[in-house]
């Protein structure tokens, strides 16, 4: 059983970012009321117990840091230009923004727009 500075420890990641692995593995949901503050899930429940996580949450949450380790942001080495959706207008890619959100690397609106 470790607790989320020791599980941190062990996975040499800061306790924000194990907080965001948690998440992702539908550990831990965000609770906005009274104040945004952490929950358990039901499924965190299984590996959570008084304070302290099981070690089998170990394994879990590895594979979810490999997940992550894939690039975030698009390859746009095939992009000369894009059409901004807000002012239409047909810009190079270094006009608009990195977004990891587009498959294509870039935000919709240009930096002008935004």
């Amino acid at each position: 059983m470790k607790t989320y500075a020791e599980l941190a420890s062990i996975l040499k990641v800061p306790e924000q970012r194990l907080m965001n692995l948690l998440w992702r593995a539908r550990f831990l949901y965000k609770e906005k009321k009274p104040s945004l503050h952490w929950e358990i899930t039901e499924e965190g429940a299984k590996y959570y117990c008084s304070g302290y996580w099981n070690d089998s949450v170990i394994d879990i949450l590895e594979d979810k840091i490999d997940e992550q380790e894939q690039p975030l942001i698009a390859d746009k080495s095939h992009i000369d230009h894009q059409r901004c959706s807000k002012c239409a207008k047909r810009k190079p890619y270094y006009e608009f923004f990195d977004s990891f959100k587009n498959e294509n690397g870039l935000t919709n609106w240009c930096k002008k727009c935004l």
